[in-house]
């Protein structure tokens, strides 16, 4: 009983995933450092599909509350060249991201977002097609940059001990 329920979810699972689709399509970086000495770089991007792929660009001053939650706000600190992006059927672009100001005393964080317009072709009778959105972060560097991490206890419990990690330096640091 318990094996003919599975293969029920599974057979419904795979019926419900040929009924949505979303663009296929690659990136060629997934972040972007910017600074005095490179103040642009190129983003390639590559259409896997048998469609034209159009995606439409905006620019976000990034910041991350103390609580880990994002803070993005339109700006135009940054330029980004083209604002819309015509994919062809399985071929190339490339949008290109400059920092107006790339000598900074502490690092500015961006993201840039793709997101795909919807196209004039229907979707096939009986199925969804879902919009993509990609968001690539960039970051405009100070010279010699560098990020400096500090730990402390945040709180202690019986069982249970809250750290803090703070970046004081003029760099991101990795996970």
């Amino acid at each position: 009983r318990t094996r003919a329920a599975s293969m029920a979810a599974l057979a419904l699972t795979f019926c419900i995933a040929g009924l949505a689709s979303a663009a296929q399509f690659s990136i060629g970086i997934t972040q972007i450092h910017l600074d005095a000495s490179n103040p642009v770089e190129t983003v390639g991007l590559t259409n896997q599909e048998a469609r034209e792929v159009t995606f439409e660009v905006h620019v976000k001053r990034w910041r991350q509350n103390a609580d880990g939650t994002w803070d993005l706000a339109d700006t135009d600190a940054l330029i980004v060249h083209p604002l819309i992006v015509r994919l062809p059927k399985e071929g190339m672009a490339r949008v290109r991201v400059g920092s107006l100001s790339p000598s900074v005393s502490a690092e500015e964080a961006y993201r840039i977002e793709l997101n795909e317009l919807p196209d004039r072709t229907p979707a096939a009778a009986g199925q969804v097609r879902m919009l993509t959105n990609v968001s690539v972060p960039v970051f405009v560097e100070p010279a010699n940059a560098k990020p400096a991490l500090a730990m402390s206890v945040a709180g202690v419990e019986a069982k249970r001990i809250d750290l803090a990690l703070k970046n004081t330096g003029t760099a991101y640091a990795a996970p």
